[in-house]
């Protein structure tokens, strides 16, 4: 198997003038630059037929750094999966090969993130039980005004040239209103806070999550059948323990479709999702009555309380010759350094 791990660092700009986040670039980059970064100590030890490892600079600042290896012999992939902290089975079958991982050990956050995780859980479940009282509140309206829904979400989603040939009808203004600010202050769980190196969702990640780092899966050689992943770009992902990732395995138990996952996600600001609003208007809505924050707060903490093992069944033989161009390879982890959503 082609085995890879990225250490990416976002520009400097990024810091946008919060020092805390710009000592956590500043030593993610010195990290890098010494070999201080875990992954250089697991592929160092690693027996490879090949291995790699590569810096890339941007105007002389270090952003990316990459590390891969050729592995051939399923013990040494088991050893650097556990290295990277899975506990691995590699097994050849007479026609295939399969892969069981499951997280081994507990995440490694300090206890002040533990209690500043526990208060933004607290905090934010109280915002996302009035984000949805504001939308059970619309979606109840459009239950009875179903022509309104394109007007509605036109202004929700901000596409003018709707607007302008649909303005609001008395009552209406409230209503998106509401919906608008509850949107933004759940939204805001994906911004650094000033002087905080990480955002709730990122320091969710890090107390919640046993493998805090994106994990991808190329089905080269042909994958047949898998367990605890998902289809992201033609490629299987673990999907991440998070504050946002739980809100969205939550959408349809109170409301559906959900307007701020649909709006929002924890990716750059240049790389966020693009809403239709006329065809939004068109998806079929349901809801519930709206719950209590301790009703979200429960919820939530059931999303962030699982350990899903993970399995993959492939069609043939691991071999380099099955890995396709792309860089990630057949196994790897991707770590987005500093700072993220």
């Amino acid at each position: 198997m082609v085995a890879v791990w990225t250490h990416d660092i976002a520009e400097p700009e990024r810091a946008q003038g919060n020092p805390a986040v710009r000592q956590r670039m500043d030593e993610s980059r010195a990290a890098v630059e010494r070999g201080y970064v875990p992954a250089a100590q697991w592929f160092g030890r690693v027996e490879s037929a090949a291995s790699r490892f590569e810096i890339e600079r941007v105007e002389g600042v270090v952003r990316h750094a990459r590390w891969s290896a050729v592995v051939t012999d399923p013990r040494a992939a088991t050893n650097l999966l556990a290295d990277a902290g899975w506990s691995a089975v590699i097994e050849t079958r007479g026609n295939g090969v399969d892969l069981y991982l499951a997280p081994a050990g507990s995440p490694r956050a300090t206890r002040a993130e533990r209690q500043m995780a526990e208060r933004y859980l607290e905090e934010w479940s109280a915002l996302v039980a009035d984000y949805l009282a504001a939308t059970v509140a619309l979606y109840d309206y459009l239950e009875d005004r179903p022509d309104r829904a394109v007007a509605c979400f036109s202004h929700i989603f901000e596409d003018d040239d709707i607007n302008r040939a649909w303005p609001l009808e008395d009552g209406e203004e409230e209503l998106l209103v509401a919906v608008g600010d509850a949107v933004d202050a759940v939204g805001e769980v994906l911004l650094v806070p000033d002087g905080e190196a990480y955002s709730p969702n990122e320091l969710s990640r890090l107390v919640f999550d046993p493998f805090p780092a994106r994990l991808t899966i190329s089905g080269a050689g042909g994958v047949v059948a898998s367990e605890g992943l998902s289809v992201e770009d033609g490629y299987l992902e673990r999907p991440p323990i998070s504050l946002w990732q739980s809100l969205m395995d939550l959408e349809g138990a109170w409301v559906a479709p959900d307007i701020v996952t649909a709006l929002a996600a924890p990716v750059s600001l240049d790389a966020q999702p693009e809403v239709d609003a006329a065809e939004f208007a068109t998806r079929r809505r349901l809801f519930t009555a709206a719950p209590s924050a301790f009703e979200v707060e429960n919820a939530l903490r059931e999303r962030l309380s699982r350990d899903d093992d993970i399995v993959v069944h492939w069609a043939g033989s691991w071999t380099p010759e099955d890995v396709p161009s792309d860089p990630r390879g057949l196994l790897a982890a991707v770590t987005t350094a500093v700072p993220g959503p």
